[in-house]
């Protein structure tokens, strides 16, 4: 008796669908991090109250792709069997911490959240790193069930 491998080929590339995603939203939010790094750059070398505050503006829009990551990381890992990423993505600033950053605009606080803001983009590298290997494996799968499918 044949085995049907359709359904599992199915599977696999919804799986590759939802990493795919999820890896798009991980570069986006990269991106983020990344501006925010250099207007944080900025902000100790003197930028003043501007930079603080688009600094701070970036690291929000960082939050919200997270959020958005981190749904889609929990699709990824429902759908991908005996793949599992870590969801926990966090980009967050205190509102003291954000409100000293920005009015008083000391070079303390500006290098603690510019060390917080690589903290973030290190741990979003190291995640797109772990979607990219799980990728690979699901790539590889879907091979292997395409070649089965073919030899039926």
């Amino acid at each position: 008796m044949e085995q049907n491998f359709k359904p599992q080929l199915e599977e696999v590339k919804q799986a590759i669908s939802a990493g795919e995603k999820s890896l798009s939203l991980a570069h986006n939010l990269e991106d983020k991090l990344k501006s925010a790094k250099n207007w944080g750059f900025s902000d100790i070398l003197g930028g003043g109250m501007l930079s603080g505050v688009v600094k701070h503006n970036k690291l929000e829009d960082a939050q919200i792709i997270a959020n958005e990551l981190q749904s889609q990381l929990k699709l990824f890992n429902s759908q991908s069997a005996g793949i599992t990423i870590d969801e926990n993505i966090e980009v967050s600033i205190d509102d003291l911490t954000k409100t000293i950053d920005i009015w008083w605009n000391d070079v303390f606080t500006n290098v603690s959240v510019y060390n917080k803001t690589k903290k973030y983009l290190d741990k979003v590298r190291e995640l797109q790193t772990n979607i990219k290997h799980a990728l690979e494996r699901l790539y590889n799968l879907q091979k292997e069930l395409e070649t089965k499918i073919l030899r039926q």
